[in-house]
């Protein structure tokens, strides 16, 4: 009920357009919420400030694990009072503009029969991630007692909380005044710029903002990402995928490799400069084997549902490094198909034969989340030769059961680092990321 409320208060405002970025009238209630902001002090314990700058986010409970609080409480974090258009504003309108009936379908799960449009939730896993950090962190009143300072700003669902998403995530083009003002209001708050700053854009790297991409270059600031790390204390994160199927506390585990129908889940779209692709799907229509193939377009919801029941799914390379379906077919206990080549100077990659301007290969440990364990251990690599030569069926066909069944269970065991559990339920990709950002504070190798 709570959060019912909350978000009729903030639906009730008026929203207008400036150069293509949506900003907020100011209302009696914001000026007296935003009044003497920058005064505010943090409380070393309770959470009224916290309460009060993100009354939204903080209201829910149990988003995490004792474990996440014990990492997030053993540094001290002074959190940048920024104004709600930074954070909660945008990330309200997001749900009005693009949610047909305007229910929160980012920090709450949704059922399969739900329709969400396109790049609606996947790219606003910066919601998720700064609502569990406000519920583990250990914050403090004075900025020179903080071991880390968190900049609470939501600039990719900024980008695409006017509605035109495609138009606008990338590189921010309709937020230009946002950002703008973004960065006057982080260098007056927090101008000691020797200390970590934390910031979150969960897009591909390269289609980030320039203020964000400049941000990741500094080594004192931590960018958490989709990848690939642009910079040294980048954090790559896995893609958000709110489907309640999917969410931990709701999954009844891998449907058994001997009831899935569908040996190779196959459902990429070709485009000219993604040369892998073209080769993949030349060989699969000439495929007249024994083995299933699913190649179909699908909605969101039945790809999952067809995942679960595929052995295989092919994740050759797209216009970019990070690609949904790799994390997809993870959480659906689907073994990830990935074109593997050792590029000169860039080392083992997943992703090359990609041809088009300013293109260049990226180094594997760059492009994907940090895991303890080699992602050879959950995907099938095939060699790019392999593909040149149409070789990928018959390089499947020939894995020996027993490495399918390795792979699969070791997929089953590791499946909750790659989601967002909205429920705190389990240790998950938060949980991970958690891990690396107290290995960059406290300088462990």
């Amino acid at each position: 009920l709570l959060q019912l409320a909350l978000v009729s208060i903030y639906m009730s405002q008026v929203y207008e357009r400036d150069e293509g970025a949506l900003t907020t009238e100011k209302t009696r209630q914001e000026s007296s919420l935003h009044m003497n902001l920058t005064s505010i002090s943090i409380p070393t314990t309770g959470n009224e400030i916290i309460n009060e700058l993100f009354p939204y986010l903080s209201a829910k409970e149990n988003v995490i694990t004792r474990k996440d609080a014990e990492v997030g409480n053993s540094w001290k974090t002074y959190v940048v009072p920024l104004k709600q258009k930074f954070h909660e504003t945008v990330f309200l309108t997001h749900i009005k503009k693009n949610f047909a009936d305007s229910k929160d379908y980012v920090t709450n799960p949704h059922n399969s029969d739900v329709e969400l449009g396109h790049q609606t939730v996947d790219h606003v896993g910066e919601v998720v991630i700064l609502q569990k950090l406000l519920s583990s962190l250990k914050f403090v009143s004075d900025y020179n007692d903080a071991d880390l300072v968190l900049v609470p700003a939501l600039p990719v669902t900024a980008s695409i909380s006017n509605g035109r998403i495609r138009n606008c995530r990338i590189f921010g083009r309709c937020s230009k005044r946002w950002f703008n003002s973004l960065a006057a209001e982080v260098k007056r708050l927090s101008p000691n710029s020797t200390k970590k700053h934390l910031f979150f854009a969960t897009q591909d790297e390269s289609q980030n903002h320039s203020y964000i991409r400049d941000k990741s270059k500094d080594p004192n600031n931590i960018v958490v990402t989709y990848g690939p790390k642009g910079g040294p204390n980048d954090i790559v994160v896995p893609s958000l995928n709110t489907l309640i199927d999917l969410q931990p506390k709701d999954w009844t585990g891998c449907v058994p490799l001997q009831n899935r129908s569908t040996f190779l889940m196959s459902n990429f779209r070709i485009r000219d400069n993604l040369l892998d692709r073209k080769k993949i799907q030349k060989e699969l229509d000439a495929y007249k084997g024994s083995k299933s193939i699913l190649s179909e377009s699908l909605n969101p919801a039945r790809t999952i549902k067809m995942l679960s029941d595929s052995i295989f799914t092919i994740c050759p390379p797209g216009d970019l490094p990070f690609t949904k379906r790799f994390y997809d077919a993870l959480l659906s206990c689907s073994i990830p198909v990935v074109v593997t080549r050792e590029v000169k100077d860039v080392g083992k990659t997943y992703w090359s034969n990609v041809k088009y301007d300013g293109n260049k290969p990226i180094k594997l440990e760059e492009s994907y989340p940090s895991t303890d364990f080699p992602l050879s251990d959950i995907v099938i690599e095939v060699e790019g030769s392999t593909i040149d030569n149409g070789g990928v069926m018959k390089h499947l066909e020939s894995i020996p059961q027993h490495e399918i069944e390795a792979k699969f269970e070791k997929i089953a065991g590791v499946r909750n680092s790659f989601v967002y559990d909205l429920n705190g339920s389990t240790e998950d990709a938060f949980s991970q990321m958690l891990k690396e950002i107290s290995t960059i504070v406290f300088h462990e190798e």
